[in-house]
C-alpha cells in the first residue's frame, strides 16, 4: 500500500474497496440508469434514495466522479501531475481540500491557509440542505519530495450578497457588470499549460451539459468555472468536476454542520488540519478518509 495511505484505518480500506466498485459502475452507467436506487454513505448514517435523472447524456462526463478522459500523458515523463482549479468560496474546493492534503502531504510539503466557503445552502442529502460555510484549506505552495507534482490555481475570490464578488486580490466588484467566465478563462490561460486550459474549456465551457448548454451556465449565483481536479501521468489523464458525491453526498453539509457547532471559528479548519496530522479525525468527519483513498487510487492509476 502506498505511504500516502498510512494512518488510515483498516476498516476504511475495506469500505473504500467496495465503494470504488460502486463508483466505477455509477460512472460508467450513470446516463443509462437514471432512476436507479443508489446508496449514499455519510459518516453518521446510510440513506437509500432514488437518484435523479442524469444531467448529461454523455456517460463519460466527469461530474462528481473521476473519469479517464484521455490516454495521453500530459506530464510527458514518469511523474504524475495534479492540477486543482478552484476559487476561494467554493464548497467543492473546500471539501476536496482535506482529501488532497491527506494524500499530498506524503508526497511533499504543503503550505496552506485555513478558509471557509461562501455562506449558502450546503447539501446533506439529495433532499436536504443546511445553510452554512464549509471549512477548508487554501493551497499556497507545494514542494515535492517525489514524482508527484501538484499545482493549485484559484481564479476568483468569493461571492457576496447584492450581486458582488471579489477577485483574488480582494477587490470587490458587481458581477453583473463583468463576464465572470471570460475573466476566469483569461486568468486560467495565464496560470496553466495549454492542455489544462483546453480540457477545462472543452468540458465546462463548450461541451453541452444540460438542455444544450455548457456546465458553467448552470453555476450560481453567476456563471463560473467550477472546482476541477485533473490528474495526468504515464497511464493517461483523469478529470473530476466537483467533489466525489457518490462516496459521501452530504460531505459539504456535514463539514458545515460541524463548523456551525463552533460558530464558524477560524480555529475549526486549523483543528481539523491538526487532527489529520495526528491521524485522529472526529468520527463525524471520517468520510474525509474515504475521499483521500479515492484520490490516492486515481493517482496510482495514473502512474501505473
Amino acid at each position: 500500500m502506498s505511504k500516502a495511505l498510512k494512518g488510515l484505518s483498516t476498516s476504511v480500506v475495506a469500505i473504500i474497496a467496495v465503494l470504488l466498485i460502486i463508483i466505477a459502475v455509477l460512472g460508467a452507467y450513470a446516463a443509462m440508469e437514471s432512476h436507479k436506487t443508489t446508496t449514499v454513505l455519510t459518516s453518521t448514517y446510510t440513506e437509500t434514495y432514488t437518484a435523479p435523472p442524469p444531467q448529461t447524456a454523455n456517460i463519460s462526463y466527469p461530474f462528481h466522479h473521476f473519469v479517464k478522459i484521455s490516454n495521453v500523458n500530459y506530464a510527458g515523463n514518469d511523474s504524475v501531475v495534479i492540477y486543482f482549479i478552484s476559487w476561494y468560496g467554493c464548497l467543492d474546493g473546500a471539501t476536496n481540500s482535506w482529501a488532497l492534503y491527506m494524500v499530498l502531504s506524503h508526497y511533499g510539503t504543503l503550505n496552506v491557509s485555513p478558509n471557509y466557503s461562501d455562506y449558502k445552502p450546503q447539501p446533506l442529502t439529495p433532499t436536504k440542505k443546511i445553510m452554512g460555510m464549509v471549512p477548508g484549506l487554501i493551497f499556497n505552495s507545494f514542494k515535492p519530495n517525489s514524482t508527484i507534482l501538484f499545482h493549485a490555481v484559484y481564479l476568483i475570490g468569493k461571492f457576496y450578497p447584492n450581486k458582488t464578488m471579489t477577485f483574488i486580490n480582494g477587490t470587490l466588484v458587481n458581477y453583473t457588470k463583468i463576464n465572470v467566465v471570460e475573466f476566469e478563462l483569461h486568468e486560467l490561460k495565464k496560470e496553466v499549460p495549454s492542455w489544462v486550459y483546453n480540457i477545462i474549456y472543452e468540458y465546462e465551457v463548450s461541451m453541452p451539459f444540460k438542455d444544450g448548454k455548457a456546465l458553467v451556465w448552470f453555476k450560481t449565483p453567476a456563471p463560473h468555472i467550477p472546482t476541477t481536479t485533473i490528474i495526468t501521468g504515464p497511464n493517461g489523464t483523469w478529470m473530476m468536476i466537483g467533489y466525489p458525491e457518490y462516496i459521501c453526498y452530504g460531505a459539504p453539509g456535514l463539514l458545515a454542520e460541524y463548523a456551525a457547532h463552533y460558530n464558524y471559528s477560524m480555529s475549526v479548519p486549523i483543528n481539523i488540519l491538526n487532527d489529520i496530522k495526528m491521524n485522529k479525525l472526529p468520527p463525524n468527519l471520517d468520510f474525509l478518509e474515504l475521499f483521500a483513498m479515492y484520490f490516492q487510487v486515481i493517482i496510482q492509476e495514473a502512474m501505473e
